[in-house]
């Protein structure tokens, strides 16, 4: 009688072993999940009393993941802005966030992540200020009145006092601003007396020159608020999944352009080809090369996005012109295709088609590696022909 449990806890553990077995060897579906936070931008200045849009994109993340939107105050967490919010993969989702009047000035983080913790965006830190217009009123000194100034000289017309009103209102929230910020301007333009702006505004035909003198002193606090960077944008190294050839080897092109914003507001792009000398090179399935092709973008806006945007050809004869105009950034380049071998002289050129990406500004920021990689289905291919791995560096100037 003492036997028999043996052989029953032999064909357990014999069960147990199989369905242990087929457990571990079931595919198991992975994600690689982000967030990515796309407003309020990082540096950007937002003002209390004000209605603001908390923006983010989710990709990847399981079904039914649930977020958590906590706001933090330096080290300390201070409110929870949203909660219990189902992730919408590649559509962009928002909350509406009322900044209390009483909120503290200073430095704050928001965080978009999951509510068991494990998955997280990158923290976007940004700055709550004073309203202006507030802040304008609250510095006029007293006796100085915010009703309409008139000269002895005679009559003004009601539209130039209304319009004055305005201009002495943001004359003076600049150097609210210029204070706060530490921005050390100074001189006419810069002080926090509101009957020195209008009555300069109402002398004579000032009021014409009020709008260049509003957008002078905001070119000013924008350098001021948001410090320019020099960006450095190296394609080290290119690996070669389909040559684009399929008897001799691929004769490749290459273009690299990166654009973004600059502290003025201008779009600024610069480009990069390989070969340099406009020809093309040859490149086999399966092997590396090393364009170091290199973009240096200066004086770009601490809250603009960088845009990769990378091409290239597998000549077969004549020159080649490309040019495209992707978001208003213009480009035009050509390539000097060499002889064809005859099996492959087709004389058409297949093209690798457009691969984009976007950085926004927490990415090449904090620098590092990204890769790119070439679209699948063009006239080269119908898998990717290559991944291409580029270095970022930014510099605060």
């Amino acid at each position: 009688m003492r036997g028999r449990p043996k052989r029953k806890c032999r064909v357990c553990l014999l069960l147990l072993y199989i369905l242990t077995s087929l457990v571990l060897f079931l595919p198991v579906e992975s994600y690689a999940a982000t967030i990515q936070v796309l407003s309020p931008k990082p540096g950007e200045n937002l003002y209390k009393g004000h209605t603001y849009l908390v923006e983010w994109i989710s990709s990847g993340t399981p079904k039914g993941t649930k977020l958590k939107v906590p706001l933090r105050h330096g080290q300390v967490k201070v409110a929870t802005l949203a909660r219990n919010l189902i992730a919408i993969n590649g559509k962009k989702q928002s909350i509406k966030w009322n900044v209390a009047s009483n909120t503290p000035s200073g430095e704050y983080t928001i965080i978009v992540k999951s509510m068991n913790g494990g998955l997280a965006s990158q923290s976007v830190s940004f700055t709550i200020d004073r309203d202006w217009v507030k802040a304008a009123t609250e510095s006029s000194p007293a006796g100085q009145p915010l009703t309409p100034f008139i000269p002895e000289s005679g009559f003004i017309p009601v539209s130039v006092m209304e319009k004055c009103k305005n201009y002495a209102l943001k004359a003076v929230a600049h150097n609210v601003m210029n204070e706060m910020k530490r921005c050390g301007f100074s001189g006419p333009r810069w002080n926090s007396v509101y009957g020195n702006h209008y009555k300069w505004c109402v002398r004579g035909e000032n009021n014409k020159m009020a709008d260049s003198e509003t957008k002078f002193r905001d070119d000013a606090l924008d350098l001021c608020r948001y410090p320019g960077y020099a960006v450095k944008i190296l394609v080290e190294r290119v690996r070669v999944h389909d040559d684009c050839d399929n008897v001799s080897k691929g004769e490749w092109a290459l273009y690299l352009q990166a654009s973004a914003e600059e502290r003025h507001g201008k779009k600024i792009s610069g480009g990069a080809q390989w070969p340099s000398n406009g020809g093309a090179v040859d490149v086999d399935t399966g092997t590396r090369f090393y364009p170091a092709m290199l973009i240096t973008l200066m004086d770009v806006k601490a809250t603009s996005d960088i845009v990769l945007n990378m091409t290239g050809v597998d000549c077969d004869e004549n020159t080649i012109w490309f040019s495209w105009d992707y978001n208003s950034f213009p480009a035009n380049f050509s390539v000097k295709c060499p002889d064809e071998d005859f099996p492959e002289a087709s004389g058409s050129n297949d093209w690798m088609g457009n691969a984009i990406l976007n950085l926004s500004p927490q990415q090449w920021q904090k620098g590092g590696n990204v890769v790119l990689m070439a679209p699948r289905g063009t006239s080269c291919s119908d898998t990717s022909p290559y991944t291409a791995y580029i270095t970022i560096q930014s510099y605060k100037k």
